[in-house]
């Protein structure tokens, strides 16, 4: 008996999918990094 190849992946767009997560999450982490360093900036400038 051969195997059935007809089952397709329920949610195909998953690859896709983890990757907006993957930049999303690389934004994220920028914003979290970013704003303590432009506090710093501003109160050493003023």
């Amino acid at each position: 008996m051969e195997a059935c190849n007809c089952v397709e992946p329920q949610w195909p767009a998953d690859e896709l999918l983890m990757k907006y997560q993957y930049i999303s999450d690389f934004f994220i982490a920028l914003a979290y990094f970013s704003i303590p360093l432009e506090l710093i900036y501003f109160v050493k400038k003023s």
